[in-house]
């Protein structure tokens, strides 16, 4: 029986459903400050946003995908 080096005990679905999530991560981060950028944000109100935590772990995922 032959073993792949590569894959690292993990199947190839597994890597596909990661690649896929961390896509729509990305997708949605990107479209939404492009949402933001769009409609005119001024750096008081782009200081706020990013003061929140919800947006600091959204930035963070985004960072990590």
């Amino acid at each position: 029986m032959v073993t792949a080096v590569t894959s690292l005990s993990r199947s190839g679905l597994s890597d596909w459903l990661v690649q896929r999530v961390t896509a729509v991560i990305l997708l949605t981060f990107f479209a939404f400050i492009g949402v933001k950028l769009v409609g005119g944000i001024t750096y008081t109100e782009w200081s706020a946003l990013f003061s929140q935590g919800w947006m600091k772990i959204y930035a963070l995922l985004a960072a990590l995908s």
